[in-house]
């Protein structure tokens, strides 16, 4: 075989595996500007495996940028230290409601109509900042999720915030 015949084998195995991998969390992310109240965020999604998935709120920031990390961590309103040996979680300024329907022969059925009040943190890694909304166990089909800010939050005017619906992960 060419080199560049092996080349392209080898980059659509690759390529192949990483759309499966797709297939197989089922990840949905979409914008949500956060600021006015209202500003909404609606996604729709297949699910393909049953399993519980989460509904979280992310904030992005630039990977290695310290100073904007420190600045999300405190809009998503992450850990602080009150005072020696005192740490307090405020969570976010924000109350959030989110919204869950199955799609079915032309029918929406509700799965999630819940309100969420201060969204705390729940995982961070490098370049992301997330708080999960919920976790609902899920069937195989087809959903919308809707996540709407129900308050004016003049803080969050300009940050960018997204809402990722996948696989909620619960450790080992």
């Amino acid at each position: 075989m060419r080199r560049s015949n092996r080349n392209l084998a080898v980059l659509a195995v690759f390529a192949a595996l990483g759309f499966s991998a797709c297939a197989k969390n089922d990840v949905q992310v979409t914008t949500l500007a956060i600021g006015p109240a209202g500003a909404t965020s609606i996604a729709d999604f297949e699910v393909r495996q049953a399993q519980t998935y989460a509904i979280s709120l992310e904030y992005p920031y630039k990977e290695g940028d310290q100073v904007g990390r420190a600045q999300v961590w405190k809009l998503a309103g992450g850990s602080v230290q009150e005072y020696p040996g005192k740490w307090v979680e405020p969570g976010a300024s924000l109350r959030v409601q989110v919204r869950i329907v199955q799609k079915q022969d032309g029918a929406e059925l509700p799965v999630v109509d819940r309100i969420v009040r201060k969204p705390r943190l729940s995982a961070w890694g490098s370049g992301t900042l997330s708080a999960e909304l919920v976790a609902v166990p899920l069937s195989v089909g087809n959903y919308r999720v809707t996540v709407t800010s129900l308050d004016e939050a003049p803080s969050f005017i300009g940050a960018q915030t997204r809402v990722r619906v996948g696989r909620a992960y619960r450790g080992k």
